[in-house]
């Protein structure tokens, strides 16, 4: 299966679909086969363009990719080593940066909550004594 070229996956796909889809038919679940079939044309169409690509292209084209494949998978490795540590060096700092405006945020929510109740008290005297125009 190496030497395949890359069009034949999805026309494979396609095809054992379209065997599925028969036999959908065969149980009368109907809407399942035409969902099958509409995947299955999608996966072929996706294979003949593929394959169309392979004929258009010349034959080394492969083989010239395959230094830039290499290149991608090297930095994806070295993206992969630090984007991890970066994750862990993000996450102690969220800590320590927590751990400094603890104390700021509990007393916000302190006068936060000091001034709604100035406000329901505030709220509440001012119904007694007021009146509404049009009431």
């Amino acid at each position: 299966m190496n030497d395949w070229p890359h069009s034949n996956y999805p026309i494979s796909i396609a095809l054992m679909l379209f065997i599925l889809t028969a036999a959908t038919i065969v149980n009368g679940n109907g809407q399942l086969a035409e969902e099958l079939a509409i995947y299955a044309y999608y996966f072929l169409v996706t294979g003949v363009a593929i394959r169309f690509i392979e004929l258009s292209l010349p034959q080394d084209t492969l083989q010239r990719l395959n230094s830039p494949r290499k290149l991608f998978s090297d930095f994806s490795v070295y993206l992969k080593q630090h984007l991890c540590f970066l994750i862990q060096n993000t996450g102690i700092m969220l800590k320590n940066l927590y751990g400094r405006l603890k104390s700021y945020l509990h007393k916000a929510l302190f006068e936060m909550r000091v001034r709604i109740s100035e406000i329901k008290k505030t709220i509440s005297c001012g119904i007694k004594t007021c009146r509404y125009p049009g009431r």
